[in-house]
């Protein structure tokens, strides 16, 4: 029991890359048995707080105390504590992408001429085109890279793009100038008294490792006077050939206002070519930070910013089950809690805090859809179609006029539009289904025509139009005589309305006024349009009475519906009263 006792862990002093334990070994002199089962039973309830408190929120494993990444998120935690990138030019400072083209040859110099692009801001002094002379630029990827120069040696197609490390990836080349100069400048408006950190990526661009290229990162207030710098190499050629975060803090004190600045501070006409990616101003945030503010530090929140776009999409990595897991779960991760075989930890992750950027999940602007018009693309919107009920318990998510009918009055929830069951409308026509529902079933309710039958336009409208595939017919419209014949007084026409009965076979009236056609025992229209028969019409024979009735839906569409009997006619004179 005491040697036991002796080795139990009393402590524990926990950092992000280490756990160490401090342990006490008692002698029988320092200590009585009684005093000793006193501190077994101390030792113990401490060593079983120590791991009750020894949170592993990802589940991997690895306590949160030592795993570098909490969530599985592919993002180290030390990453998950800055704020949305300030730089807003060029792709906010990514260089964007240049679209890869490998269905066929390229053939040399060309590849440069269609495949790169200029700054969007170019900067005096420095000119844009072929690599082939000094104080040269472009923006170019790991495809197009190698034809830049005549050697074919520099920006090789091992210098992948810092952003997402894919082959468009775009980052911009730079042969240095002989002088020093700037090629890259940009002016921020920031807030007063943060702070933030500035810097970029850098790359040596000589793959065979020449050149020792030296950089600075220079900062200038609204006055144009150098308020800090840092500066990044010399990239000595026996250096790995990989992007170099060039970083510095910086308070902005009272200053709204200022300039970031890139320029070459290595000038040899030989091996100063280089390249950078992701330019950066960003907010430095406090340890366990809560971007979004909803009590779960961005470290072990799958969505830091509430975007409703995932962080690890964001960054730029993959996540084919949508869990918000780098990967495809369940994951296998290492000592250090960092997931296997997965990718992630690599690249910039500028739009992982940023809840203005979901390009990452929407693509670029106008180019996804967005239901209800609200500014979230489909793929991040909780509700698409903006009736109040979420898309997981919305029957039919795209469709803003029908969600449920939680209180089962046959009228749904929404057929006004938005959720609100103490308003949803009524059933005029008795099928089931609320007229202002809009729901596809009315297109069936059993009706001979489709008066009452309407379905939903589309997500922004109010007017429900007629169902289509389903058109207007003239099933069980019947027209017949309520006495026959049909008796005509001397000198006094006859009203036809007055004297038949007009009506569906289901027994609904037919509502409107149609006309009559009157017509002999050979077809030939004696009368044609007439709502009333003349008094002095032949007397004799029989005679078809044809009714002709425009049926008119809720869409406007029409149909003329036709249906006649045969009548005859039995005059009667006013002297015989």
């Amino acid at each position: 029991m005491d040697s036991w006792v002796s080795w139990l862990p009393i402590g524990f002093h926990k950092s992000k890359n280490h756990t160490t334990m401090t342990r006490t070994r008692p002698t029988n002199n320092s200590l009585t048995r009684g005093r000793q089962k006193l501190l077994f039973v101390s030792i113990l309830l401490l060593a079983f707080c120590n791991y009750s408190i020894a949170q592993d929120s990802d589940q991997d494993g690895v306590i949160d105390s030592i795993d570098l990444d909490d969530d599985n998120d592919g993002i180290l935690d030390v990453n998950e504590c800055t704020g949305p990138n300030q730089v807003t030019f060029e792709f906010k400072g990514t260089f964007g992408v240049i679209p890869v083209d490998s269905t066929g040859p390229c053939p040399g110099q060309q590849c440069f001429q269609n495949n790169t692009e200029d700054l969007q801001s170019p900067v005096a002094g420095y000119g844009y085109g072929d690599m082939n002379g000094e104080g040269r630029y472009a923006k170019t990827n790991n495809f197009y890279g190698p034809f830049l120069h005549v050697s074919g040696i520099l920006w090789p197609d091992s210098l992948i793009g810092h952003t997402t490390g894919t082959a468009d990836d775009a980052y911009l080349a730079v042969n240095g100038s002989t002088t020093q100069g700037v090629f890259y400048r940009e002016t921020l408006t920031v807030p007063q008294n943060t702070t933030f950190e500035y810097g970029v990526w850098f790359h040596n661009a000589n793959g065979a490792g020449g050149g020792a290229p030296e950089i600075e990162v220079v900062l200038k207030d609204a006055g144009d006077v150098v308020v800090a710098t840092v500066t990044g190499g010399p990239l000595q050629p026996s250096d790995p050939f990989e992007w170099v975060e060039v970083k510095e803090p910086f308070n902005s004190g009272s200053g709204t206002t200022f300039t970031i600045e890139v320029r070459n501070v290595s000038t040899t006409a030989g091996g100063n070519d280089f390249a950078i990616d992701d330019v950066f101003f960003r907010e430095v945030l406090p340890p366990l930070c809560d971007t979004d503010d909803d009590s779960i530090p961005n470290e072990t929140d799958l969505d830091s910013d509430n975007d409703n776009c995932f962080d690890v999409i964001e960054a730029g990595h993959d996540d084919p089950d949508g869990d918000g897991i780098l990967g495809t779960s369940p994951v296998t991760v290492d000592a250090d809690g960092l997931v296997l075989g997965q990718g992630g930890y690599s690249g910039q992750q500028l739009a992982v805090l940023d809840s203005t950027d979901t390009e990452a999940c929407c693509g670029p602007p106008g180019t996804s859809t967005d239901t209800d018009g609200d500014g979230l693309c489909d793929v991040i919107d909780p509700d698409d179609d903006n009736d109040g009920v979420p898309d997981g318990d919305d029957s039919e998510p795209l469709n803003k006029f029908a969600c449920a009918d939680t209180d089962g009055d046959t009228c749904d929830d929404c057929s006004s539009g938005t959720f609100d069951p103490s308003d949803d409308g009524t059933d005029t026509n008795g099928d089931g289904f609320c007229d202002a529902g809009c729901i596809e079933s009315l297109c069936d309710d059993g009706d001979p025509l489709t008066e009452n039958d309407i379905e939903f336009l589309a997500p922004d409208s109010t007017v429900c139009i007629p169902c289509a595939g389903t058109p207007l017919n003239c099933e069980g419209l019947i027209i017949s005589l309520d006495i026959a014949p049909v008796v005509f007084w001397e000198n006094t026409p006859v009203d036809l309305s007055s004297v038949l009965d007009i009506s569906y076979s289901n027994g609904d009236p037919v509502t409107g006024t149609g006309i009559f056609n009157l017509l002999d025992s050979e077809g030939e229209i004696l009368i044609a349009g007439a709502s009333e028969i003349p008094f002095n019409l032949p007397i004799g024979g029989t005679y078809t009475l044809e009714y002709q009735y425009t049926e008119t839906d809720a869409g406007s569409g029409s149909v003329t519906c036709t249906d006649s009997a045969s009548v005859t006619f039995k005059l009667m004179s006013n002297d015989c009263e």
